[in-house]
């Protein structure tokens, strides 16, 4: 095999075998959602204490998360993209889940809903991306920057969400006057 931490004494092993464990399994949302509130706490109190292993790890799970989750800071264009491959990778998931289980499948899995991309990615930015741009901002100003870009994705998207249903009021506006018509 590779063994590429084979010049590693065991107790540096198990130490790094730890903190990779950790940070593959911060990156599940159920986990983050669970342990944020503390994180959010700690740096609005201004408590963050770095000589606590428990606060270190936290604070580990957080920035795992943004990683997670920073497409929403790139430049506009490779964002729109990039939610448009994870949404198809989501819709695909939704068909087979129709197609294997006969369920019908989450919105954001549904792909006769793929027109709500707009509304649901603004969705995902206020409940998942903005706190904890927010809070990593407030805690690093370095990250502000990250948070400036996350702000003006969601823009986009809620522009995009206001031409959607624009378009769905002058749609039923317009099937409004075919049906008064035929009365």
């Amino acid at each position: 095999g590779n063994e590429i931490f084979n010049k590693l004494l065991p107790d540096e092993y198990n130490t790094v075998i730890n903190l990779l464990e950790h940070a593959i399994l911060s990156t599940d949302l159920a986990l983050y959602f669970s342990k944020r509130q503390e994180y959010f706490d700690l740096v609005k109190n201004s408590t963050f204490n770095w000589n606590a292993e428990s606060n270190r790890s936290l604070i580990r799970s957080m920035i795992m998360t943004a990683c997670d989750v920073s497409a929403i800071c790139k430049p506009w264009p490779i964002q729109q993209r990039v939610a448009h491959l994870v949404a198809e990778e989501f819709f695909q998931q939704g068909d087979l889940e129709q197609k294997e289980l006969n369920q019908t499948p989450i919105e954001m899995m549904d792909r006769a809903k793929k027109d709500k991309l707009p509304k649901m990615q603004v969705g995902f930015v206020d409940g998942i991306c903005l706190p904890i741009y927010t809070h990593l901002a407030m805690h690093y100003t370095k990250f502000k920057s990250f948070l400036m870009a996350c702000v003006n994705n969601k823009q986009h998207w809620m522009q995009l969400d206001a031409e959607y249903e624009a378009r769905c009021a002058a749609k039923a506006k317009e099937l409004e006057i075919v049906e008064e018509s035929k009365s």
